[in-house]
């Protein structure tokens, strides 16, 4: 690994919506740059094939099964990841989610 690489090593990172797409390259490439990736989402069989391709590549991955509508979800996610790694250095919201209306109108609920 470069010494680029590196430059993740010991931060934890959770990425929402990591089981295809934009979210999945962007844990795959935190993981290579030596990050512990959380996945988080809902379907959980994309996320171990994540998993598992973050692990197979030498990075360390685990998989978060989460709805990320419900904001005491969201709190549990952050919880596990502090839990298992004892920090939270990155947070990348990538999940996609619809909202009728204006975003300032809403609540965490909405």
């Amino acid at each position: 690994m470069s010494r680029s690489e590196k430059s993740l090593a010991d931060r934890t990172a959770v990425v929402t919506g990591a089981s295809s797409g934009i979210g999945l390259a962007i844990a795959k490439r935190l993981a290579a740059a030596g990050a512990h990736v959380f996945l988080a989402g809902r379907t959980s069989g994309p996320m171990e094939q994540a998993k598992l391709a973050i692990e197979e590549a030498g990075g360390d991955a685990q998989v978060v099964i989460a709805d990320l509508r419900d904001p005491s979800e969201v709190q549990s996610l952050v919880d596990v990841a502090v839990e298992r790694t004892g920090r939270l250095d990155i947070m990348v919201n990538n999940a996609g989610l619809e909202f009728p209306s204006s975003i300032i109108e809403g609540s965490p609920e909405d």
